[in-house]
């Protein structure tokens, strides 16, 4: 049973890293086409999504339910959220990618001058997501959309590569799956 679970694991890791590396070589097709969707109703709508608002709401929301709720659960939220920011903050230092934004000034309207790999908001949001979803699996459906969304909008706003966020979402995952396994 545990060599299965390894197993598992193993071909996971190689999934993600296989999904990471493709991402990489389509960095700048992909973020080519999404300008290509872009319009001024749907600037309006990603910018609104993509805000710090909605960002810090999302994260309160269920840190305060859960802390409500289930004690247990509120501190593996709040070490998963934690985890996901230092991580992501100390490899984007590491790393030092500068932001599509950066390179060529597509969107003026949000300016983040942090490094750009790995997205910080894909990390936190996947990392929620998992942990999330093996908490109220009923609605893991609901959960992991919003953190798909909530990704989307740094790729349309040109904050963010692909690569970017692919990596970002990875991490968030293992982190939330760590932190869902550290539950029991």
């Amino acid at each position: 049973m545990a060599d299965k679970k390894k197993l598992r694991i193993l071909a996971l890791a190689m999934l993600s890293i296989g999904a990471f590396l493709f991402s990489l070589g389509v960095d700048k097709l992909v973020i080519g086409k999404i300008f290509a969707l872009r319009s001024p109703m749907l600037d309006s709508i990603f910018i609104a999504i993509g805000s710090y608002y909605v960002f810090y709401v999302l994260i309160a929301g269920p840190a305060i339910f859960m802390l409500l709720k289930n004690r247990k659960n509120f501190w593996n939220f709040i070490y998963t959220v934690a985890g996901a920011y230092f991580l992501s903050l100390l490899l984007k230092y590491i790393i030092h990618r500068p932001r599509p934004l950066e390179e060529n000034r597509l969107l003026e309207t949000i300016i983040e001058s942090d490094p750009s790999f790995p997205s910080t908001h894909a990390t936190i949001f996947f990392a929620m997501a998992t942990l999330l979803s093996f908490l109220y699996p009923k609605h893991k459906y609901w959960i992991l959309g919003v953190a798909a969304v909530i990704t989307f909008t740094r790729l349309y706003l040109g904050l963010h590569y692909l690569s970017d966020v692919v990596a970002g979402g990875m991490m968030g995952v293992f982190i939330g799956y760590y932190f869902c396994k550290r539950k029991k």
